[in-house]
């Protein structure tokens, strides 16, 4: 990120905001029921994304069937939205005369670029 602010490392961008939980909303990624059994939020994704089946994801994640297209929408739109500021990202960096950051961010964008397409290309085939 240093193409982004020269002068003052990276860091110091971030120096004024106040990121605790009570500012920004955040899930928990080891929640647990009232039996403290643990469970997977949006394991929905997950599941459709190994077997791209919107009668099994019904099956084994107990949703509607009104629920399986706006939910799988959602998450598809959320990868295409994150692909697309990934892209913009690299685009921005080989624009500029020192682009240190494009070792980091090209195998991220081309393993979501992959994700993204496979999630896509199962959204389409089974929701046309």
């Amino acid at each position: 990120m240093s193409n982004y602010n020269p002068t003052i490392g990276s860091w110091d961008l971030a120096y004024d905001l106040d990121l605790s939980s009570r500012i920004v909303p955040f899930v928990d990624i080891n929640a647990c029921d009232h039996t403290n059994s643990a469970y997977y939020l949006n394991s929905y994704a997950l599941d459709f994304f190994k077997h791209g089946s919107e009668r099994l994801l019904m099956s084994e994640n107990e949703l509607d069937r009104g629920e399986t297209h706006y939910l799988l929408s959602s998450f598809l739109y959320s990868l295409t939205s994150i692909k697309i500021s990934l892209d913009n990202i690299i685009e921005n960096e080989l624009k500029q005369p020192r682009n240190n950051d494009v070792g980091f961010f090209k195998p991220l964008v081309k393993k979501l670029s992959d994700i993204q397409h496979n999630f896509s290309s199962k959204f389409y085939k089974e929701f046309k």
